[in-house]
């Protein structure tokens, strides 16, 4: 089935009119929602001709990008959707730009010690790196004891390194669920897909939501809990939730994937998603859209998160005695049909 215009405006959350328009620069539409727009079309792999502002003003001194992302000993997991499209964004900037590519992953221990090298870096094929992944600081430090060329970090976390970083703002945006669920007027709000001890990203979502919580006098420790941030564990979690408090009425789950665990535990219950219970995710991957009914999310600018890991490599290689710096991607509500007000004071879920 091919893919449409109006694909593309729903899973960015738009009017097909806007769509278009951010598609073709238009300049009354703002940044933010152009970025959106253009995630939602590589998303769905909607054809179009893409018309950039930015240019390089000389000649890259990298010719050869290397991707690396960490790969867990013994994990069988598939590749995470979040980073395909961020690696996507790093394929399109390379691919304009003339810059060769290569993308692997490094086989690590339960320390975070490499176990196998890819080729790429056993031959020093590529002179440019970009590590996507999460908490990679002794892999990043092994790497590049072994080879030494300019590297960027893309939703890695290593604050002990002179590398530079593009981060998600990932508490602004677990701020902006949070808020968009009072707002609507729950009270009783549980969470679900973070540990005590889990990565930096998820960690920062889990302290928006307490701090948001206390705020406004809300919080209430026992509607955390810990959970793996993968479906079935929180499939579990949010049964477990739901049947030691009934007065629950809505739930933010750390990602997108973890909140189709929610709408499956609600709906295995018997209730009904938003009127029984409302349920928001985080990253705006393609799943969210999909699911019945259609999630209510925050979008995750994840293809400009490649792009930009592209252009700072660049100018990284260009300037390397620039102070190393941090960039935080902001992040935006996209409101579907799986929140709504709570049912009246009174009524429950038995």
């Amino acid at each position: 089935m091919s893919i449409t215009l109006q694909d593309v405006a729903k899973l960015a959350g738009v009017s097909v009119g806007t769509a278009s328009q951010a598609l073709n620069n238009n300049p009354k539409v703002t940044s933010e929602t152009r970025s959106r727009v253009i995630d939602a079309a590589r998303t769905l792999g909607y054809i179009f001709k893409e018309k950039r502002e930015y240019s390089a003003s000389k000649q890259p001194e990298i010719s050869v990008i290397g991707v690396l992302s960490k790969h867990d000993i013994g994990d069988v997991t598939l590749t995470n959707p979040f980073y395909s499209h961020v690696i996507a964004g790093i394929e399109a900037e390379c691919r304009r730009l003339g810059i060769g590519l290569m993308i692997s992953s490094i086989e690590v221990d339960l320390q975070n010690r490499p176990v196998e090298w890819p080729a790429m870096l056993d031959n020093e094929m590529v002179n440019g790196l970009i590590f996507i992944g999460t908490q990679l600081e002794d892999t990043a430090q092994a790497v590049k004891q072994r080879l030494n060329v300019p590297t960027i970090l893309v939703d890695s976390y290593a604050p002990n390194l002179q590398f530079d970083s593009i981060l998600t703002d990932n508490y602004q945006g677990a701020e902006i669920a949070v808020r968009h669920l009072i707002d609507l007027g729950h009270r009783h709000i549980g969470l679900l897909g973070s540990k005590e001890r889990s990565v930096p990203s998820i960690a920062e979502r889990r302290k928006a939501y307490i701090d948001v919580m206390k705020a406004h006098g809300l919080f209430d420790a026992r509607y955390i809990i810990n959970s793996e941030l993968y479906r079935p564990g929180v499939h579990q979690a949010a049964l477990t939730l739901l049947r030691e408090h009934p007065e629950i009425t809505a739930f933010f789950a750390c990602n997108d994937d973890t909140a189709a665990g929610a709408i499956a535990a609600a709906q295995e219950m018997g209730l009904e998603v938003p009127k029984d219970i409302s349920v928001i995710g985080f990253d705006n991957i393609a799943l969210a859209s999909e699911l019945s009914p259609p999630l209510t999310t925050i979008h995750v600018h994840k293809n400009w998160m490649g792009i930009l890991g592209v252009r700072f490599l660049l100018e990284r290689a260009a300037n390397p005695e620039k102070p190393k710096s941090t960039t935080l991607v902001s992040t935006q509500l996209v409101i579907r049909e799986s929140t709504a007000p709570p049912k009246a004071r009174g009524s429950s879920h038995s």
